[in-house]
């Protein structure tokens, strides 16, 4: 009877041996295919800040157009307004220029425009008083031709040759002021016209922007 127990205890111990080295295996197996998985990483804290990046190359800007601006006349620098990087609108004034001799040129241009504007008004005044005396001469001349033709004896030929004469030297008269007049209003053409023409020049020393741009 006691054979047989040793033996089913024998049976029983071998089996324990056999479940605890397959265990140990398999805890062996796992342990190995873990350390095969994990992996060491770096790792880094989130924070939030800007991705962008700035890049400086070297470059040069052109413009659409350009322009370099002179003065049409010679002179001294007045005043400018402006300077280098500043923005200015068409037309805008940038630099005044100053050329004495000019401006008094422009004086005397002036002043003989109006000396000849009151020549002006001389000769047309001289054409009234010599249209007035023409008037009345006419009216002698004729009057004593109607008596003559009335009653011939009655007035001497000295008075009416007299009245002729006369009549005749208002006509001259009138036709010296009718051409006086004439060149006095030419006289005042030449003026204006010379006082307009240093105008334009004096408009040349101002010196304006041609279009909207940048100096």
């Amino acid at each position: 009877m006691r054979r047989p127990a040793s033996k089913h205890r024998k049976l029983l111990l071998a089996v324990a041996a056999a479940v605890f080295l397959s265990s140990c295996s398999a805890r062996t197996g796992t342990a190995a295919q873990a350390g095969e998985t994990v992996r060491a990483v770096a790792v880094e804290k989130v924070t939030r800040q800007d991705l962008g990046r700035s890049l400086e190359l070297a470059a040069e800007f052109r413009p659409n157009q350009e322009v370099d601006l002179h003065a049409k006349i010679a002179g001294y620098l007045k005043a400018i307004y402006v300077d280098v990087g500043d923005h200015v609108k068409q037309g805008q004034l940038i630099a005044e220029l100053e050329a004495p001799e000019m401006t008094q040129e422009l004086a005397q241009a002036e002043a003989t425009l109006k000396r000849s504007q009151v020549d002006v008004d001389r000769s047309r005044a001289e054409l009234l008083r010599s249209e007035a005396q023409q008037s009345i001469r006419q009216v002698s001349y004729e009057r004593l031709s109607a008596v003559v033709k009335a009653r011939p004896n009655l007035v001497a030929q000295q008075e009416i040759d007299d009245a002729r004469s006369r009549l005749q030297e208002a006509d001259a008269q009138l036709s010296v002021a009718r051409a006086g007049i004439s060149a006095s209003e030419e006289q005042v053409q030449i003026a204006a016209a010379g006082k307009e023409r240093f105008d334009t020049m004096l408009a040349y020393l101002r010196i304006t922007a041609p279009f909207a741009g940048t100096i």
